[in-house]
């Protein structure tokens, strides 16, 4: 029984007291590393912007390209069934 309370009050020794690991300090501050954080979030955030107006001019773009392509076919296809007629 010894055994139990002697393993039981080194528990609670363990617990309350404070051992380092090893030596040295802190090698970088939390400062730091919020405010790298940060500065990283904000530059994904600016590329997935600048990624989707990008994307999205290319997207205006061929549309455009497209529906000049179908007026250009609407006014063959309207000037061959005029001459068909005539």
């Amino acid at each position: 029984m010894s055994q139990a309370a002697n393993a039981q009050e080194s528990a609670e020794d363990r617990r309350s007291e404070f051992v380092p690991v090893g030596p040295g300090g802190e090698t970088s501050s939390a400062e730091a590393l919020l405010i790298s954080a940060y500065i990283v979030m904000w530059a994904l955030i600016f590329g997935l912007i600048f990624a989707s107006i990008r994307r999205q001019r290319r997207q205006d773009e061929r549309l455009t390209e497209l529906e000049s392509a179908l007026a250009r076919r609407e006014a063959s296809s309207a000037a061959a069934s005029d001459e068909a007629t005539v």
